[in-house]
This record gives structure tokens, sequence and C-alpha cells, in this order.
């Protein structure tokens, strides 16, 4: 329940696994939210559940990125994100993070079923962690860095076809 934890590191806990579940996930109809409109459909899992793979494959303009792109870079996103949690500095190669092959239903579901899952074990890894400067920076990132492409996934779908 929202507002029962009272040590630090729970009101912590709390906050980052509500936002994280607010943006990917999605509220349910009539909860309260802090930025999205409640709705399943509204988080970006049950968002991406609602685009067919020829949408989420067509570039909105010359130059700009498809949502199947967006999607792939906040996946790369969450993974580098992982890595850092679990220990792991190494470079990660940032220009790469936007290819994607998801043209066709099959390999865009694939795209979401691995977009769900690596956002999936970044929240275990802040359900469990121990709160630092460093891992409620990394958990604030996440929810921002997610919310702007959610964002500009919507946009994409609201503007139609290039």
């Amino acid at each position: 329940m929202p507002g029962t934890e009272t040590t630090e590191a729970g009101v912590i806990r709390a906050a980052v696994g509500a936002l994280l579940t607010e943006t990917f996930e999605g509220a349910d109809a009539g909860a309260q939210t802090w930025f999205n409109d409640s709705g399943r459909d509204r988080g970006f899992i049950g968002l991406l559940g609602t685009v067919g793979a020829s949408v989420a494959a067509r570039a909105p303009g010359a130059g700009r990125k498809s949502i199947a792109q967006h999607v792939r870079h906040e996946r790369f996103h969450l993974e580098v994100t992982l890595k850092l949690l679990t220990g792991d500095s190494s470079a990660s190669d940032w220009d790469t993070s936007w290819n994607t092959n998801a043209r066709d239903a099959a390999s865009w579901q694939r795209e979401i079923d691995a977009f769900r899952t690596a956002y999936l074990a970044v929240k275990r890894k802040y359900e469990t962690c121990e709160w630092d400067e460093l891992r409620l920076a990394s958990a604030l990132g996440t929810i921002a860095h997610a919310a702007y492409h959610l964002g500009a996934v919507r946009q994409m779908l609201c503007a139609g076809p290039a």
C-alpha cells in the first residue's frame, strides 16, 4: 500500500517502485498516478502491445528514429543500468543502441518481450538493492529516460504516418 513505508530506504524503494510501475506497466484504471494517465495501456509495455510491427518500424521522417528504434534504445539503457547495478562499469556502445531488426510481427514481439524482460530485471534489482547515491541517481535517470521515450513514442502515434 502506498505510503506505508517508514524507513528511509523503504520510502525510496516504494517511491522508485511506484514510478517504475507507472512508467513501464501503467497503473490500474482510476489509480493515483504521478505523471501518467491511469490505465495499463498508458505504461510503456501496454502501449507497445497496441502498436503493430509496420507502424513500429516506420520512421516518422527523414533522419528520425522509429518506434522500434526508441524501444531498442530504451532496452539498451535498461541493460546498461542492470550492468551498472551489478558492478559492471565496462564501456557500452551507445551508437548501436538504436539498431533493431524489428520489421515483422514476430521480430517486433521479440523486441517487446526483450524490453519487458530487461525492465523486470532492473525492477527486481531496485527492489532488493542497498540504496546509495549511485543507485538512487540510476533509478531517477531510468525513470526520466523511459518517460522521455514513452512520450516520444506517444507523439509518433498521435502524428500518424509520415
